[in-house]
């Protein structure tokens, strides 16, 4: 028999489900009702400090940024006055407390309060919640340091604390001398950090007044150390012995580096194949470092002065002309630029000196006998010649230059309206360019001043002294070019302007009428002459620009015979010296021959044209100028 009924049973189960029911149903409320409790709780606090945080013993929980201000202005806090040493060595600086410490800073105070639990973490800051309800957290109000007056009073004390240190000194009266090396060991020296003393004050000061603040008895003048610190300077017997040691294996030596560039200034005046410095051991010992090492901000000079003789950047082509009349309005060509890498070459001189000190004798040997490559980088104009014209002058086909030290002024000033004159011309393909067609009458109703030439086998004062200095320079640069040369002559004597860069023989002459130089302009499009004399450094050149079709120039068989022996030297009156005065404007200098052969290759190696060029030149005497 059953004990239970079915629907005893069902009753009991349904019993079951509605207490379980109502089981879950309080579970969710009391969450529920702890969940807005939380959410209604830090929404409350989401602003306000914490309870159980203290500003100076003023309670500030519960309280948002403003009314803890409030409050703690309310609180009026003050300082106990008592003075406060700076002191060093055996001298001090008195200040008062009061004058130290005034602004209060509330907001530090008040931020970090509110920091206090408001963590990112939800379980974090409960935990910091529940912890500041057993253990309050008491925070400092503390007043603004004055550090300007510190470090005013530092300043004081450092005018009378400071002895310079004296670094040690290496020189080397004469290279290659061991006798003329000379040391000066240097001194010790100290200096008072003001920085250093500052954050000293601030940090004592502080520790100070949180006792000040806190009612605690503290009266004690309070000193405070300045921060003195010792510069080492002063070689000892050892460093001495060193540094001597170190100068040994320098003396003597002398390292080069080379830019191994031709490179372009100023388009091309000064233009060389090539910059080499070198850095003899008088050099050289100024940048070791004593005892050891080098120093860097003397390397680094010596490189910035190279830098400035090696460093340009692009220049863009510009090409102005008017199309009708082929006259030239602006003119530059370009020209890459060039970047020295001031590191690299610092680095580059410190592991020379290593190598002198530290190598073996096979890298020293290696070292010695080779300039260093200087890490030069190169940079290309954004505006090529090419893009300027549609004539075929896109690029450098030929170019000559010469020197012409020891000129007087007026033929200086001749060879520069010369050089401007010939410059800028643009010959047509096919047709013969003139030289004194191009300058046009030379005198001085035409800018010429009156400078030494030679005529009828004296030396005179005339309209065109300079003139074939640029007509001598042209023909260079068309021999270069490979040009079809039509007419020039030597001159009758030899000029020692030519003979400052060049053999006898690379020079050509010309006078109003016949005595001219000219060329056939033989490439396909049109060629512009540019030229431009540097009346300073007495040095000039001419480029000629147009299409390169690949020619090629070959001088060969130079000779020179026929030596005759100058005559006597020949003195001019002038009244531009004092009576007696003598200056020499010119040199003397034999009587030769000589001869080249000029030969002219097409892109295929083909000649285009072969030419031996003769000079004979008369002795020529010396010649000074005499004050009358």
């Amino acid at each position: 028999m059953a004990i239970f009924t079915p629907d005893f049973k069902l009753t009991f189960q349904l019993s079951r489900r509605t207490l379980l029911l109502w089981l879950l149903g309080g579970i969710i409320s009391v969450f529920s009702s702890i969940t807005i409790f939380i959410i209604i709780f830090f929404n409350y606090y989401h602003n306000r400090i914490y309870q159980g945080i203290f500003i100076n013993n003023i309670n500030v929980g519960g309280l948002t940024k403003l009314e803890a201000l409030h409050e703690l202005k309310q609180a009026k806090f003050s300082l106990k006055n008592k003075e406060v040493i700076l002191q060093a060595e055996n001298f001090e600086e008195n200040l008062q407390m009061n004058d130290l410490a005034s602004d209060w800073q509330y907001d530090p105070a008040i931020n970090q309060a509110l920091k206090i639990g408001h963590q990112e973490k939800l379980l974090n800051e409960l935990q910091a919640i529940f912890k500041l309800l057993h253990h309050p957290q008491y925070l400092t109000l503390y007043p603004e340091i004055n550090l300007a007056q510190i470090n005013a009073s530092a300043k004081k004390l450092k005018d009378q604390i400071d002895d310079p240190a004296i670094e040690p000194i290496l020189t080397l009266g004469q290279s290659g001398s061991l006798d003329s090396l000379s040391l000066e060991t240097g001194k010790d020296g100290k200096e008072l950090n003001i920085e250093a003393t500052a954050e000293t004050a601030n940090t004592m000061l502080r520790n100070d007044l949180a006792l000040n603040i806190n009612n605690v008895s503290n009266t004690k003048n309070l000193v405070i150390p300045a921060v003195v610190e010792l510069i080492e300077a002063e070689l000892n017997a050892e460093e001495q012995s060193l540094v001597k040691a170190r100068a040994k294996k320098i003396i003597g030596e002398k390292i080069s580096f080379t830019s191994a560039a031709k490179l372009n200034q100023d388009q091309f005046l000064g233009a060389t194949n090539g910059y080499t410095y070198s850095l003899n051991d008088q050099d050289l010992i100024t940048f070791l470092d004593l005892p050891q090492g080098y120093k860097n901000e003397v390397i680094e000079k010596r490189v910035a002065d190279w830098n400035e003789t090696l460093s340009h950047p692009a220049q863009n082509a510009i090409f102005e002309y008017d199309p009708d009349t082929l006259k030239v309005k602006n003119f530059k060509a370009p020209a890459e630029g060039l970047n020295l890498d001031s590191e690299q070459t610092v680095n580059l001189i410190k592991n020379s000196l290593n190598i002198l000190e530290n190598g073996s004798e096979e890298e020293i040997e290696t070292l010695l006998a080779t300039s260093q490559l200087l890490p030069l980088t190169r940079t290309q104009p954004e505006t090529t010649l090419a893009e300027t014209n549609d004539l075929g002058i896109n690029a450098l086909i030929g170019s000559g230059d010469s020197h012409y030290a020891h000129s007087i002024p007026a033929r200086i000033h001749n060879v520069k309206i010369t050089a401007d004159r010939l410059s800028l011309n643009i010959v047509p393909p096919g047709e013969e360019f003139s030289f004194n067609q191009a300058i046009g009458e030379v005198s001085s109703a035409t800018g010429y001043k009156a400078a030494y030439i030679i005529q009828n086998g004296r030396t005179v004062l005339g309209g065109g002294g300079g003139v074939c200095q640029v007509s001598t320079t042209l023909f260079r640069a068309l021999l270069d070019a490979g040009l079809d040369i039509t007419k020039r002559l030597p001159h009758s004597y030899r000029v020692s302007y030519y003979e400052l860069d060049k053999k006898p023989g690379f020079d050509a002459t010309v006078y109003a009428g016949d005595v001219d130089l000219r060329f056939i302009n033989d490439t396909p499009n049109h060629i512009l002459i540019y030229s431009e004399a540097d009346s300073e450094n007495l040095y000039m050149r001419v480029e000629i620009y147009g299409t390169d079709d690949g020619r090629t120039t070959e001088i060969s068989n130079y000779e020179k015979w026929g030596y005759r022996g100058p005559p006597a030297p020949q003195y001019i009156p002038s009244t531009d010296l004092a009576p007696g005065q003598i200056k020499q404007i010119d040199w003397a200098v034999s009587g030769i021959k000589t001869s080249f052969d000029w030969t002219v290759r097409d892109a295929d190696g083909n000649i285009i044209r072969e030419k031996t060029y003769y000079s004979n030149y008369r002795p020529w005497s010396a010649k000074y100028l005499q004050g009358v």
